[in-house]
Order: C-alpha cells, then structure tokens, then sequence
C-alpha cells in the first residue's frame, strides 16, 4: 500500500472474536487507545455456530471473525470521526476474513 500510497497509517488496531464476544484495540496517533468488546447475540451462538455437535450449522468461525473486523471499523468511525482520507490498519488472526473484507464479499 505504500507505494501507491505516501505516508503512514495513524490509526492502527487488532481485532479478534470468540465464541462469546468480539472486540479489542486500536492506536491512534491523537486520541487515547481505545479498547472495546461487545457480545455476540446468543440466537447466533445457540442455534446457527458450527461446532463439533452442530456440524449443519450455518455460522462459522470465520464469519464471526468477519464480523469482528467490519465492526472495528465502525467503531473507530464513531470514536475518531476525522478518519477521511486516512489509511487505517487492522490486524487479524483470520485469513478468510480478511480477504472476504478487503474483497468487498
């Protein structure tokens, strides 16, 4: 992104979900870090999360890692509402979900 892009990203964060809650971190160069968490609903953990006693199940890890991503977003948008034109980094330990949102899937 460099290359195309002069400068440094600002706000820096990491996000990872659980089988309960998503949530973590960002940096930013202005403003304290913010650390947040929120649950997930408990009709999608119960009834639809794939596990090993749920195999049919319609809702994966990975979606729920999706999820956790676009709602980082979200919440560093509510936080820190100078963010256009600044590039914004997340990290996350999930491959399918990063490539699902960086893709627009």
């Amino acid at each position: 992104m460099a290359e195309f892009v002069k400068g440094t990203s600002t706000k820096i964060g990491a996000c990872d979900a659980t089988m309960s809650r998503v949530g973590i971190i960002w940096f930013t160069q202005h403003h304290r870090p913010l650390v947040w968490r929120i649950p997930f609903p408990k009709w999608v953990l119960q009834n639809t999360l794939v596990l090993t006693e749920r195999p049919n199940g319609t809702v994966t890890n990975s979606d729920l890692e999706l999820v956790g991503t676009i709602v980082h977003n979200s919440v560093l948008q509510h936080h820190v509402p100078d963010l256009c034109g600044n590039t914004t980094v997340t990290g996350c330990d999930n491959t399918p979900a990063v490539v699902w949102r960086n893709k627009g899937s």
